[in-house]
C-alpha cells in the first residue's frame, strides 16, 4: 500500500498481557453462561481450588488472581455491566455479592472480561506468550502496543526485552488501570529514555476501571 500510494504505512502490533477473562467452573459450565441477580452471592475460584461444582463458581483465565483479592474490593464483569463486591477470600476461593446489573440481560458469559479496579495485582505485564512473540514483532512491526502497564518496572522490562534486537519497534504504553494513571509521570520518564515513545489512553478499559464519570477528567490530566 505504501509503494502504491507513496504514503507511509506503519505496522502496529499489540502485546496482550495477562488475560482477564471469565471461565465458568461450576453451574452453567456446559452452556458457558450463568444468570445472576442483584444481592446474590456467588463464587470466584482458582482452577486448582476445591469448590462445589453445583454452585455458581466463576474463574479467571489468569492464575493466582483470586487469592490476591481483599474483602470490600470490587469485581466487574463484561465491561462493568455487572458489578460485585468481595465478601471473603479463603483457600483460593472468593465469595462475592452481585451489587449492580446495568444490562438488560443479567447474564455472565464465558470469555467476557473481568476487571479488578481496587486490587493491586502482582502479575507480570509481559507474559510468556508475549515474550515468545517479541522476535516476530521486532521483525515485522514499527510500533508495539503494551497492555497492562502499571509501573516503571513494566516499561523497563519491555525495553530490556527489545534491546537485543537489531530492529526495534517503538513502544506505545496503554494507560488502562488506576495504577498506571497514578504512576504516569514516572512511566513517562522511563519511556522517554527511548528516542521515540508513545502513549495510548485505552478509554474502554480505563473507563471501566476508574468509572465512566471520571474518564474525561483523567484523560485531560494525562494529556
Amino acid at each position: 500500500a505504501s509503494k502504491e500510494t507513496g504514503l507511509p504505512c506503519h505496522i502496529y502490533m499489540d502485546l496482550a498481557g495477562p488475560k482477564m477473562r471469565v471461565s465458568i467452573l461450576g453451574k452453567g459450565r456446559l452452556l458457558e453462561k450463568i444468570e445472576v441477580r442483584e444481592e446474590q452471592e456467588i463464587f470466584l475460584a482458582e482452577r486448582n481450588a476445591t469448590y462445589d461444582r453445583t454452585e455458581i463458581v466463576l474463574g479467571c483465565d489468569e492464575p493466582d488472581v483470586i487469592k490476591q483479592l481483599i474483602p470490600g474490593h470490587r469485581v466487574l464483569f463484561d465491561d462493568g455491566i455487572i458489578e460485585s463486591t468481595v465478601i471473603t477470600v479463603e483457600n483460593g476461593i472468593a465469595k462475592i455479592k452481585v451489587t449492580r446489573i446495568s444490562g438488560k440481560k443479567p447474564v455472565i458469559k464465558a470469555r467476557k472480561g473481568i476487571n479488578f479496579p481496587d486490587t493491586k495485582l502482582t502479575l507480570a505485564a509481559l507474559t510468556a506468550r508475549d515474550i515468545s512473540l517479541i522476535a516476530v514483532i521486532c521483525k515485522n512491526a514499527d510500533l508495539v502496543g503494551y497492555s497492562f502497564v502499571r509501573d516503571v518496572f513494566c516499561v523497563k522490562t519491555l525495553q530490556d526485552a527489545l534491546a537485543g534486537h537489531k530492529k526495534k519497534p517503538h513502544i506505545i504504553i496503554k494507560i488502562e488501570t488506576p495504577e498506571a494513571v497514578k504512576n504516569f509521570p514516572s512511566l513517562l520518564i522511563q519511556g522517554m529514555q527511548d528516542e521515540v515513545f508513545g502513549v495510548m489512553i485505552a478509554r474502554g478499559d480505563l473507563a471501566v476501571e476508574i468509572g465512566f464519570e471520571r474518564l474525561s477528567e483523567i484523560q485531560e490530566e494525562i494529556l
